[in-house]
C-alpha cells in the first residue's frame, strides 16, 4: 500500500481525537495554576494531524490552539506576571515551530509518495511500450556484460523467451559477418564519445537461417568519470524497406532500359511544357545532348516550317489540358528530316490539375513511304487497267450499268466511251446468245467464281467474237461492283477448226509411225484411245473409251506399279512422265511400249486430266538389248582386264575416259586429262612423236593401229601401256573420232608369267565385285529414288561404305568423289557431339541399345556445319553379330535453327518480362493467370508457378477483384482499358496500381485472352500529394504577397491624394499668388514664379496620375469596364498611339480581386507596348465568355522571339501577370511572332471562384 493510499483512509477518528485533546487541555488549563506548563500539551492534537493528509488540517488546528494558550490568563488575570506572559509567548512560538516542522515533514512525505507513484506509472508505461511496440528494445549493462532483450527483439529473430540468455554474445553472434566489424566499430566509437548516438543498419540472422535488415538506435549512459555503465536502444525491422529500395532501383534501371528498347522516343515535361527528361533514343536520332534538349531546346530539332504550328498546338493543349498529337518533321543526326508523330498525355493530381506531361515520338517515315508506295501502286493499277491488252469492264451489281471500261474493251466492241458508260450490256445489245448471259448471271448468284467462261459477243458492227470471260465481285468506293476481264479467242476458235481438219491427217501419221495418243479424264476415270493405239493394243475402239482397270489389264503385271505410281503423281502434282512398259497380247506375245504423259489443268490450276502418246518400240528394244548385252560383255571384258577405254574428238580435242584409263595415267579422276593435248603430255617424251604419228594415220588412212608406249605418273614412275585405236565416223561420214583401249603391260614386260596369274586373280575379283555391285544396285536403286534423305550402306566386315548422291550433296561432296573412311567421318563430327554419337553407335552394334537414332552436327567438305538426324539399322548374322548397317540422314539444320530461334525469343520474352519495372501477366478468357513475371512474386509473395492458373479473385482477393472486374470484362470484350486502383497485398500494405489491359486476338479476330501491365505508383501518388501541398502553399504565399502589394499601393495612393497632392496644390496656389502680388516691373521674377507655379501644377497632375495608377478609385466605384476604358483613353492620349477598346457583355458586378487582376494585366501590358513594341496601333478587348471574363491586348509592333525566354531575360512582367491570373484559376498566354506583333490573353472565371482569405 502506497503512502497516499494509507493517507486516504478514513480520518474521522483522528479529527475527533484531536478535538477532544484540545478541549481537555483547554479545561485543564482553566483549572490549573498559571505556573504549570499546560499549554505545551496543545502540541499533542497538532501532532495527531500528522495522520491527516494535506496542510490545511495542521494549519487550521494550529490557528485554533495557539490562541487557546492565552485562555488561562483570562481566568487568572490577577496572577499574571511578566514571566508567565513570556512563557505563554514561548509556548505559542514552540507550537508554531512544531506545526511548521510537521508541515515540512508532511510536504516531504507527500512529495515522496508522488515520486513513487510517478515512478510506478513510468515503469508501467515503459512495460506497456516495450510490450506493445513493433521495435525490439534492449538494455545493456556494460560492466556486467548482461543485456535485457524485449519480447519483440526475440520475435524479430524467430526466438522464444527461453532460447535467449542475457549474455551480450547473444546479440553480436547473430550479426552478418560482412557487417559485424562495421557495427562493433560504431559501438566502440559511441563508447569513446565520438558519436552522440549509435545508429546503424545491418543484417541479422533469423532462426530459420535467412537474413533480416534492422535499423539499430542506441544511446549510452555514463558515470561521473565519463565511463559507459549502461546502453539502451531499439531495433526496427527494415527488411521490407531494403527490398523496396532494391526494387525501386531495379525498376528505375528497367524503366530506363525499356525506354531505350522501345522504338519510340519517350519524354517528360513539367506543367509548363519544359522538357525535364528524354530517352537516349532522341539524342541518338537527333544528335542533341540531354542539356540541349532540356527546357525548350527540343524545338531546335523541328523542321523550321513545322515549328510555329506545332508550338501553337502544344501551347493550346497545355492551356486546356487535352492530349497532344501532331505529325511533324524531325532533324536526324545526319541532317536529313524524317516524319514523326509526337503524342503527349497530361498527368493530373487528385484535384484534376495538370502536374506534368509524358509522351512519345514515333518515327513514321517508313509508314509514309509505304503510303506513298500504295498511292503509286494505285496509279500503276490505273495505268495497267487502261493499257491492258485484254478488255476490262466494271459494272454496278445493283443496276448493271457500266461505270468504267478500258481502251481494249472499246476497241473490241467498236463503241465509244460515251456510248458505254451508264448503259447496261442489254442496252448495248452485245449478247447474240442470251443463254450465255443467263449462265454467267447464275454462276455469280451461286457465289461461284467465273473463270474463262466461253461466250459469244456481238460488236457494234455486228461481227461475232468469241471471248473467255472471267468475273469477280469487288467493293469500290463502298459500291458493290462486278469486274469483268475478257480474252478474245476468236482466232483460237478458228485455229481449233483447223485442228479438227488436221485430225484425220494426224491419225494417218500415227498409223504410219506406229504412234498412238490417249487422253485420261480424272472425273470419269476413263481413258480415250486413238484408233491407232487401239490397234496397237489389239482392242476394239469405244466411243466411251477404256476404263483405267481395263487398260491396266493389258499391261504386264511387273510394269503395272510403275504406271500406277506415275499416274498418281501426275494427278496429284501435275508432273509429266516418260516410261516404258510391256503389253501382253491375247496370243501371249509381248510388245514394248514407250509412253509420254502430261497433265492438263483447268482455269483454277487443278489437274483435270492426263494426255500423251504411246509408241511401239518392240523392235528398237530388241536391238538395244542386243547392243547392251554386247556392250556389257565388252565392258566386263575391259574391266576384267583392267583396260582403260578412251574416245577422242579430233575437232574439239575433248577426251572421255573410263576410270581405269585415269589409273593407267596415274592421275585422279577429278584431276585427270580432259583433252587430247593433256593426255599426250603424260606420254614419255621418247614415245610422244610415235604416238602422234599413229593417231594421225588413224584419221588420215582410216586404219586401226596398235602400239606400246610409256607414260609418266605424277610420282615420277614410268609405266608401259599397250594401246589400240580405230576411227569412227560422224553423221556426215567424216572420220572425226578415235576410240581405243589401253592396258598396263609394265609387269608383263617384267614378268610375263606372273602377270598372267595376276590377271586371272584380278578377273575373278572383278566378277565377284561385279555381281555384288549388281545386287547392291538392284537393292538400293528404289531407296535412293524414293527418299530425299542421304542413304548410306556400311559393310562392317570390309569396313567399306556406300553413300547415295543425296548424302554426298548434303555433305558437300561431288558425285564422283571417292567414299570417305570411317575415320574421316568421325573426324567431321562436331567435337561436342562426337562422344555421344560414337558411344550410341558402339552400344547399338553391341546390342545394348534397341536403335541407333542420333541428332548431331557434322562438318561439310567446305568447312561449314549442318545438323543431321542419323538413323541406322544393323543386319546381323546367325550369331547376332552385326555384319552390315544401312541408314539414312536427314538435314535438320533449318529445324534446329528454328528451334534455337524459338528458344532465344522465348528467353528474350521472359527476360524482358521479368525486367519490366511493372507487373506483367497474361490472363485467359476464364480470368486465370497463365503467365506472370517476377514482379508478381515480389508483390504477392507467391512463386510464378503458384500464381499461374490462379483466378483473379484468388490472387487479388474479393475486394480487389471487384475493383478490376468491370475493366476485365471490357478488355475481354475487345476494348483496351487503362485504370488505377488500390490493392491490399499480403502483409497488409496497400498499393496503388496503374493497370492497362490489352486484348489478345486469334487469327480469326476473337479475343482469347489479354495482356495485363500494372505499375506500382504508390510512391508516385505520395510524391504527387506532397507536390500538390507545396504548390498550394506557394499559391497561398503568392496570393498573400499580391494582396499585400495591393494594400500597400492603396495606402501610398491614399497618402499621395490626401497629403502630398493637397500640399502641392497649396504650393501652386501660393506661387501663383506671389506672381500676382509681385511688382510688375520685375519681369524675370514674374516669369520664374509662373514657371514654378506651372511646374508645381504639373507635378500635382503627375502625382494624381501616379496615385490613380497605384489604386484607381474608379475601379472600385465605377467598375472594371469604366476603369479599362479610362486607362485605354489615357494611354492613347499620353503616348499618341491609336488605342481602341472593344467590350462585350461585361457584367456590372465583378469581384474586386478579379477586376484588380485584369486591370493590373492591362496596365503591365500597355506599359510593355510603350517600352518595347514600337507599335502604332493597340487593340484592347474585354469580353464575357461562357464561364468567365477575358482580356486581350494586341499590338502591331515588332513582336518577340520567345515569350518565356523574354520574360526571364528582361524582367518579371509576364511572369507577374501569369501568376496573378493563375491565383484565380485563370489562364494566361502570349502569342507573338517576330515583326508580326504581340497578343496577350488573360482569362479569369466568374463562377465557382474560391476567394483567398
Amino acid at each position: 500500500m502506497t503512502p497516499i493510499e494509507t493517507q486516504t483512509k478514513p480520518i474521522g477518528w483522528i479529527v475527533a481525537a484531536a478535538a477532544a485533546a484540545a478541549a481537555g487541555i483547554f479545561v485543564f488549563d482553566f483549572v490549573t495554576p498559571l505556573g504549570i506548563a499546560v499549554p505545551m500539551l496543545y502540541a499533542l492534537p497538532i501532532l495527531l494531524t500528522r495522520r491527516i493528509p494535506g496542510w490545511r488540517s495542521t494549519l487550521s488546528l494550529t490557528a485554533c490552539v495557539v490562541p487557546l494558550t492565552w485562555a488561562g490568563i483570562i481566568q487568572h488575570v490577577e496572577q499574571v506576571t511578566p514571566v508567565i506572559v513570556g512563557n505563554r509567548a514561548l509556548t505559542s512560538f514552540l507550537l508554531l515551530v512544531v506545526a511548521g516542522l510537521l508541515l515540512k515533514e508532511k510536504s516531504m512525505a507527500q512529495q515522496r509518495a508522488a515520486d513513487l507513484m510517478a515512478l510506478r506509472e513510468s515503469e508501467e508505461r515503459y512495460a506497456l511500450v516495450v510490450a506493445g511496440s513493433q521495435v525490439g528494445i534492449w538494455d545493456w549493462n556494460v560492466p556486467e556484460k548482461r543485456v535485457l532483450f524485449s519480447s519483440r527483439w526475440k520475435t524479430l529473430r524467430g526466438l522464444a523467451d527461453d532460447e535467449v540468455s542475457d549474455d551480450e554474445i547473444e546479440w553480436s553472434s547473430r550479426i552478418h559477418p560482412d557487417d559485424r566489424e562495421r557495427v562493433m566499430a560504431a559501438v566502440y566509437a559511441h563508447f569513446e564519445g565520438r558519436t552522440a548516438v549509435f545508429c546503424e543498419e545491418y543484417r541479422i540472422r533469423h532462426k530459420d537461417g535467412c537474413w533480416l535488415w534492422i535499423l539499430d538506435h542506441g544511446i549510452a549512459q555514463r558515470d561521473s568519470a565519463g565511463k559507459v555503465i549502461r546502453m539502451a536502444g531499439s531495433e526496427t525491422d527494415i527488411t521490407e524497406r531494403k527490398r523496396t529500395e532494391e526494387v525501386l532501383r531495379e525498376n528505375e534501371e528497367r524503366f530506363r532500359t525499356m525506354a531505350e528498347a522501345v522504338p519510340s522516343f519517350l519524354f517528360e515535361t513539367d506543367a509548363a511544357g519544359r522538357n525535364v527528361w528524354t530517352s537516349e533514343g532522341w539524342c541518338r536520332f537527333t544528335g542533341q545532348t540531354p542539356e540541349q534538349v532540356a527546357g525548350q531546346g527540343w524545338v531546335e530539332a523541328l523542321h523550321p516550317d513545322d515549328r510555329t504550328a506545332n508550338i501553337d498546338r502544344w501551347m493550346q493543349c497545355m492551356a486546356v489540358g487535352t492530349p497532344f498529337e501532331s505529325q511533324q518533321r524531325l532533324r536526324r543526326v545526319d541532317g536529313a528530316y524524317a516524319w514523326v508523330i509526337a503524342r503527349a498525355l497530361p498527368v493530373r493530381d487528385r484535384r484534376g490539375e495538370v502536374t506534368r506531361w509524358v509522351g512519345s515520338v514515333t518515327n513514321v517515315d517508313d509508314i509514309l513511304r509505304v503510303q506513298k508506295a500504295l498511292r503509286e501502286s494505285e496509279q500503276r493499277f490505273a495505268i495497267a487497267f487502261q493499257t491492258s491488252p485484254n478488255p476490262i469492264g466494271i459494272t454496278e451489281v445493283a443496276t448493271g450499268r457500266c461505270i468504267e471500261v478500258n481502251e481494249a474493251c472499246l476497241r473490241l466492241f467498236g463503241f465509244s466511251r460515251e456510248e458505254v458508260i451508264g448503259n447496261t450490256t442489254l442496252m448495248l445489245d452485245i449478247w447474240p446468245n442470251p443463254e450465255d448471259r443467263v449462265r454467267l448471271v447464275e454462276r455469280l448468284k451461286a457465289g461461284k467464281p467465273v473463270r474463262n467462261l466461253e461466250s459469244s459477243f456481238k460488236t457494234k458492227s455486228g461481227a461475232l467474237r468469241h471471248v473467255l470471260v472471267s468475273s469477280d465481285l469487288a467493293e469500290l468506293g463502298g459500291t458493290l461492283c462486278l469486274i469483268t476481264v475478257g480474252n478474245d479467242i476468236t482466232e483460237r476458235k478458228q485455229a481449233e477448226d483447223m485442228v479438227l481438219r488436221t485430225a484425220a491427217d494426224l491419225a494417218e501419221a500415227q498409223r504410219i509411225a506406229k504412234l498412238g495418243s490417249w487422253r485420261f479424264d480424272v472425273e470419269t476415270d476413263r481413258i480415250a484411245l486413238s484408233d491407232q493405239l487401239c490397234a496397237m493394243f489389239a482392242v476394239e475402239p469405244s466411243p466411251l473409251g477404256q476404263t483405267y482397270e481395263s487398260f491396266l489389264a493389258l499391261v504386264h503385271p511387273d510394269d503395272r506399279p510403275g504406271i500406277v505410281q506415275a499416274n498418281v503423281e501426275a494427278r496429284a502434282h501435275g508432273t509429266s512422265f516418260d516410261m516404258e512398259f510391256r503389253v501382253v497380247k491375247q496370243d501371249g506375245s509381248m510388245k514394248v511400249m514407250r509412253e509420254l504423259g502430261y497433265a492438263s489443268r483447268d482455269a483454277a490450276g487443278r489437274v483435270v486430266g492426263l494426255f500423251g502418246t504411246v509408241q511401239d518400240i518392240t523392235k528398237r528394244k530388241q536391238v538395244e538389248t542386243a547392243l547392251r548385252e554386247s556392250e556389257e560383255r565388252l565392258l566386263l571384258a575391259l574391266e576384267s582386264a583392267n583396260m582403260g577405254t578412251w574416245e577422242w574428238d579430233a575437232e574439239t580435242d575433248s577426251l572421255r575416259c573410263n576410270h581405269w584409263q585415269f589409273t593407267l595415267f596415274g592421275v585422279r579422276v577429278e584431276t585427270g586429262p580432259c583433252t587430247g593435248t593433256e593426255a599426250l603430255s603424260r606420254i614419255h617424251a621418247d614415245d610422244r612423236a610415235r604416238v602422234c604419228t599413229a593417231v594421225r594415220r588413224v584419221l588420215e588412212e582410216g586404219v586401226t593401229v596398235r602400239d606400246e608406249f610409256r607414260v609418266v605418273h605424277t610420282d615420277g614412275s614410268v609405266h608401259w601401256l599397250f594401246g589400240s585405236g580405230r576411227p569412227v565416223q560422224d553423221g556426215y561420214g567424216h572420220r572425226r573420232f578415235v576410240v581405243g583401249v589401253c592396258l598396263d603391260i609394265t609387269e608383263r614386260r617384267q614378268n610375263q608369267e606372273q602377270m598372267q596369274g595376276l590377271n586371272e586373280i584380278l578377273e575373278t575379283h572383278v566378277r565377284e565385285r561385279t555381281a555384288q555391285l549388281v545386287e547392291a544396285n538392284e537393292r538400293w536403286d528404289w531407296v535412293v529414288r524414293a527418299t530425299n534423305d542421304g542413304i548410306w550402306d556400311w559393310d562392317l566386315l570390309s569396313d567399306t561404305a556406300y553413300f547415295s548422291p543425296r548424302w554426298k550433296e548434303m555433305h558437300g561432296f561431288q558425285a564422283n568423289d571417292q567414299p570417305e573412311s570411317r575415320e574421316d567421318w568421325q573426324r567431321r563430327i562436331h567435337p561436342e557431339d562426337q562422344q555421344s554419337v560414337l558411344s550410341s553407335l558402339e552400344e547399338y552394334l553391341c546390342g545394348e541399345r534397341g536403335e541407333f537414332w542420333e541428332e548431331y552436327r557434322i562438318q561439310r567438305k567446305d568447312g561449314t556445319s549442318i545438323w543431321v538426324l542419323d538413323r541406322g539399322v544393323a543386319i546381323r548374322d546367325e550369331k547376332g553379330q552385326a555384319v552390315r548397317m544401312v541408314g539414312a540422314e536427314t538435314d535438320i539444320t533449318w529445324r534446329k535453327g528454328v528451334e534455337q530461334e524459338v528458344r532465344r525469343r522465348e528467353q528474350v520474352f521472359h527476360t524482358l518480362a521479368d525486367n519490366v519495372p511493372a507487373l506483367f501477366a497474361y490472363i485467359d478468357r476464364d480470368g486465370r493467370y497463365r503467365f506472370v513475371n517476377k514482379q508478381y512474386e515480389q508483390l504477392f509473395g507467391h512463386s510464378d508457378k503458384e500464381i499461374e492458373s490462379m483466378s483473379g479473385s484468388a490472387l487479388l482477393g474479393l475486394e480487389g477483384y471487384a475493383k478490376v472486374k468491370p475493366y476485365l470484362d471490357k478488355a475481354l470484350a475487345g476494348e483496351p482499358v487503362s485504370f488505377e486502383y488500390e490493392l491490399e497485398v499480403p502483409g497488409g500494405s496497400v498499393h496503388v496500381l496503374s493497370t492497362r489491359y490489352v486484348p489478345d486476338r486469334s487469327d480469326q479476330g476473337e479475343v482469347i485472352g489479354l495482356f495485363a501491365l500494372s505499375t506500382d505508383i504508390t510512391a508516385l501518388k505520395s510524391t504527387e500529394g506532397l507536390l500538390r501541398d507545396r504548390e498550394a502553399q506557394l499559391r497561398d504565399l503568392g496570393a498573400r504577397l499580391l494582396r499585400a502589394q495591393e494594400e500597400e499601393r492603396r495606402r501610398i495612393s491614399r497618402d499621395l491624394h490626401d497629403d502630398v497632392m493637397q500640399r502641392m496644390g497649396a504650393l501652386a496656389l501660393e506661387l501663383y499668388g506671389l506672381a500676382s502680388s509681385a511688382p510688375s516691373q520685375d519681369l524675370e521674377l514674374l516669369s520664374q514664379l509662373k514657371a514654378c507655379g506651372a511646374s508645381a501644377e504639373q507635378l500635382t497632375t503627375d502625382l494624381q496620375r501616379m496615385a490613380h495608377q497605384l489604386h484607381p478609385s474608379v475601379l472600385e466605384f465605377g467598375g472594371l469596364e469604366m476603369a479599362v476604358r479610362e486607362q485605354v483613353n489615357d494611354f492613347g492620349a499620353r503616348t499618341g498611339l491609336s488605342a481602341e477598346l472593344i467590350t462585350q457583355d461585361v457584367p456590372k458586378e465583378i469581384p474586386l480581386d478579379h477586376a484588380t487582376c485584369l486591370y493590373r494585366v492591362l496596365q503591365e501590358g500597355l506599359q510593355n507596348v510603350q517600352k518595347h513594341a514600337n507599335a502604332t496601333t493597340v487593340l484592347v478587348r474585354l469580353l464575357r465568355t461562357g464561364r468567365g471574363l477575358g482580356l486581350c491586348i494586341h499590338d502591331d509592333g515588332r513582336g518577340i522571339e520567345n515569350s518565356d525566354g523574354a520574360a526571364r531575360r528582361k524582367g518579371l512582367g509576364l511572369t507577374s501577370m501569369a501568376e496573378r491570373v493563375g491565383m484565380l484559376n485563370g489562364t494566361f498566354r502570349v502569342r507573338a511572332k517576330p515583326n508580326d506583333g504581340t497578343e496577350l490573353h488573360a482569362w479569369v472565371p466568374l463562377e465557382d471562384v474560391k476567394c483567398e482569405t
